[in-house]
């Protein structure tokens, strides 16, 4: 059997959908990274103090991109949900952009823009804070369903079938 016949047969529709997530996923880690890393960098350069805020955003943008390539390795070397038991660490990842999110989010997005370019940049950084939540949120709820459908198999009864 050729090589690339082998890899597509292992290829399925799981592993693309997880594919384009984590592909979503480190996009928003490096635009949250990049937004935050903006005023980092400025107060590095004017050695004022780094505030931990901005600190622990580009911390979590950068576990979560880091994140998202492995596991876009993961489902197009492996198939994913043999190992399903990594959806643990998306719940984890999913806690940390929310509580990102509501830091930035009660900061921020009540504030009016009044052409101060840096609130609206922080307004935009918020968005994809939210954006980041709700993809977590979806890995981590698929992984923990494709994990329990594969523990338990078929010992869950579905409603109508004894």
């Amino acid at each position: 059997m050729a090589p690339s016949k082998t890899f597509f047969s292992n290829f399925r529709l799981s592993n693309i959908v997880n594919l384009l997530l984590r592909s979503l996923q480190l996009v928003d880690g490096l635009v949250v990274i990049g937004l935050y890393g903006i005023d980092l960098n400025r107060a590095r350069k004017e050695d004022k103090y780094s505030d931990g805020k901005w600190v622990y955003a580009v911390t979590v943008g950068s576990i979560a991109a880091a994140t998202a390539v492995v596991y876009a390795f993961v489902s197009v070397f492996m198939h994913y949900r043999s190992l399903t038991f990594l959806f643990a660490w998306d719940w984890v990842l999913m806690v940390l952009w929310a509580a990102l999110s509501g830091i930035f989010g009660t900061m921020y997005l009540n504030e009016k823009v009044e052409m101060e370019a840096g609130i609206h940049r922080m307004k935009v950084a918020v968005g994809f804070d939210l954006a980041g939540l709700v993809l977590w949120f979806v890995t981590a709820v698929m992984g923990s369903l494709w994990f329990f459908r594969e523990r338990w198999g078929g010992r869950i009864s579905r409603p109508g079938k004894a």
